[in-house]
């Protein structure tokens, strides 16, 4: 294996163990580390906030992550991953709406490339509910 494909696992591997310990903190209760938790995931991801994204259209949160191989899809469901559960620690509803559509969006993109992967639909799917749920309320 190249040293560019290791690196991108090895990365891969952390920002996920990163996201699960973000998962962990949310479960617990914990909205202080949750949040800082997931600041960092997505300063790690993008460069960026999950605020600063949330300001931002789809085409330029793609070119921020700077995504050029298949090997860096990651970063675009990974930054969705972050934006699903920050978007319940969201008051406003627009913004909370905007987090869920940024998410459903950048899963789309990933999902048009990675063609017939089922836990991706099953996360496409998860979001698009959650979306429905808050255009109910």
């Amino acid at each position: 294996m190249s040293y560019n494909k290791d690196l991108v696992l090895r990365t891969i591997r952390q920002i996920a163990e990163m996201i699960a310990r973000m998962l962990g903190l949310k479960a617990e209760g914990n909205k202080e580390e949750f949040l800082k938790t997931a600041n960092q995931i997505s300063v790690t991801i993008s460069g960026k906030t999950p605020d600063e994204i949330l300001e931002m259209e789809l085409e330029e949160i793609i070119r921020t992550l700077e995504i050029k191989k298949i090997e860096e899809l990651y970063k675009a469901e990974f930054l969705a991953d972050v934006l699903v559960p920050y978007s319940d620690f969201i008051n406003d509803n627009n913004k909370k709406f905007k987090a869920l559509l940024l998410a459903e969006e950048l899963l789309d993109y990933v999902s048009n490339i990675r063609l017939f992967d089922k836990e991706l639909a099953t996360k496409i799917s998860k979001v698009q509910n959650l979306l429905k749920s808050l255009e109910n309320e």
